[in-house]
C-alpha cells in the first residue's frame, strides 16, 4: 500500500476518533482515492458476528463509491468469510413483490473477494450460498399474503423445490387425518 494513503489513513482514523470496533466504518475520501476502513475489534468468529458484520458491511456499500468493494479474504480466518458473505447477502434482501408504490432503485453493491485459496473458498461459499437461498425462499413465503399462498398454492410451490434436488412429499389431507395431524390441518 503506498506510504501517503496510510499516512492519510491513519490520520483519518486520529481526526474521526476511530476505535476499530466491530460493525464500526470509517469512509475516507482522498487524494488517494475513497478507502472504507472496517473494523473488526478484536477478531471476528465465523457464524453470527460475522454474519453481522457483513450485513453492516452491506448496509456501508449503499452509497458510491463504496458500492463497488474489494476484500482479502486472506486477512482473515478461512471459515469467516463465508459468514461475511452470508451476511452481506442477507442483508439485500427485500420482498417488494406487492407494494403500489416501490422505491426508487438501489445502487447495485458490488463485493470482489480475492483469495490465494479460491478453491476452497469457492467451495464453502456454494454452500453458505445456498443456505441464504433457502433463508430467502422461506422469507418470500412468509410475506405472501394468505390470500396468494393458500394450502394448495403452497403445496404447489414447495413441489418446484424438487426441482434443486428436495426430496418433497405433500400429504393429502385425508392421509394427514389417519396420521393423527390434525392440529396441522387447523
Amino acid at each position: 500500500m503506498d506510504e501517503g494513503l496510510i499516512e492519510t489513513l491513519l490520520a483519518a482514523c486520529n481526526l474521526a476518533d476511530f476505535t476499530g470496533k466491530s460493525g464500526e466504518f470509517l469512509p475516507v475520501y482522498s487524494s488517494h482515492g475513497s478507502v472504507l476502513i472496517a473494523g473488526i475489534g478484536k477478531g471476528m468468529d465465523a457464524g453470527l458476528s460475522a454474519e453481522t458484520w457483513g450485513g453492516r458491511l452491506f448496509k456501508q456499500m449503499q452509497s458510491v463509491p463504496f458500492n463497488q468493494l474489494q476484500i482479502d479474504a486472506d486477512l482473515l480466518p478461512a471459515e469467516i468469510m463465508p459468514s461475511v458473505l452470508c451476511g452481506a447477502l442477507s442483508a439485500s434482501y427485500y420482498f417488494d413483490q406487492y407494494f403500489t408504490v416501490k422505491k426508487p432503485d438501489k445502487i447495485a453493491a458490488e463485493l470482489h473477494v480475492t483469495s490465494a485459496n479460491k478453491t476452497k473458498l469457492s467451495r464453502s461459499w456454494k454452500q453458505s450460498k445456498a443456505l441464504v437461498a433457502g433463508v430467502f425462499t422461506a422469507r418470500d413465503l412468509l410475506y405472501e399474503p394468505a390470500n396468494v399462498l393458500f394450502p394448495k398454492e403452497f403445496a404447489r410451490r414447495c413441489a418446484e423445490l424438487e426441482a434443486v434436488g428436495l426430496d418433497v412429499q405433500i400429504i393429502p389431507e385425508k392421509e394427514l387425518e389417519t396420521l393423527g395431524m390434525g392440529r396441522c390441518l387447523a
